[in-house]
């Protein structure tokens, strides 16, 4: 079945993630950048498998993306945390809600933890999902990403933990008429517990995120070293602390 998803947020994730799902058959939309040109294509270089997406669909505005009073299925956000800065759910309701109807269903691409508390009080909770991204990704340049690193992957949940919701994220993720998936799909790994998840990732990300900034080091030379190690674990600790409180 295909599938109309609109993606607000096309940086470097959001561009390969609506890239992928134009690949399994949907109908993709992307929400051109401030003073962004439409690129002709758009590229998806990967070991996993290139990808080329030819004349691509695009709106200048969140509204835009429902084109002619044709509802989303789906609204994948690939915005920056900074971008809700300040009154939250407001931006949020501001940058995506013009594309959001009624059946339309929400799903974060967001490290942290909050956006989709956000996005709950915006849109309503049972529409909201939320993902951990893994895979590393660059965007050289307007018209191309670069996924290098482990595998793409989708750890995503339903923000209220309903199975329903959940099998409906799968059917996202697959072939819009069936088949086999290309070897570039995206993996999504459904997470029972959405928190769990975010925290579980949270336990790696805080620690090695700011340790590695502050040592002006990599995560391999950190743990080889013994005091760097340490404060790594150290660090988890906390994490799983907090997140137990």
């Amino acid at each position: 079945m295909q599938l109309k998803v609109g993606i607000v947020g096309a940086g470097a994730v959001g561009t390969y993630f609506g890239v992928r799902l134009a690949e399994l058959g949907h109908d993709v939309r992307f929400l051109l950048n401030p003073g962004e040109a439409p690129p002709k294509a758009l590229t998806v270089n990967s070991w996993q498998g290139d990808f080329e997406l030819d004349a691509p669909t695009y709106a200048s505005s969140p509204g835009e993306l429902a084109a002619a009073g044709e509802a989303l299925d789906w609204v994948l956000v690939g915005l920056k945390s900074t971008a809700l800065d300040g009154d939250g759910a407001g931006q949020m309701a501001r940058l995506v809600g013009p594309a959001v109807g009624d059946g339309t269903r929400v799903q974060l691409l967001m490290n942290g933890l909050g956006a989709e508390e956000l996005a709950a009080d915006a849109f309503g909770a049972s529409k909201i999902h939320g993902g951990l991204v893994y895979g590393g990704f660059g965007r050289p340049a307007p018209d191309a990403v670069l996924h290098e690193g482990m595998a793409t992957e989708l750890r995503g949940g339903s923000f209220v933990d309903d199975p329903a919701e959940i099998a409906a994220a799968e059917r996202l993720w697959s072939p819009a008429a069936g088949g086999v998936k290309p070897p570039g799909a995206i993996v999504y790994a459904p997470q029972p517990c959405l928190r769990l998840a975010q925290w579980s990732k949270l336990a790696w990300n805080i620690p090695f995120n700011g340790a590695t900034v502050c040592s002006n080091s990599n995560v391999g030379t950190l743990w080889r070293s013994d005091g760097g190690k340490a404060a790594a674990i150290g660090l988890m600790r906390e994490v799983i602390r907090a997140a137990n409180a």
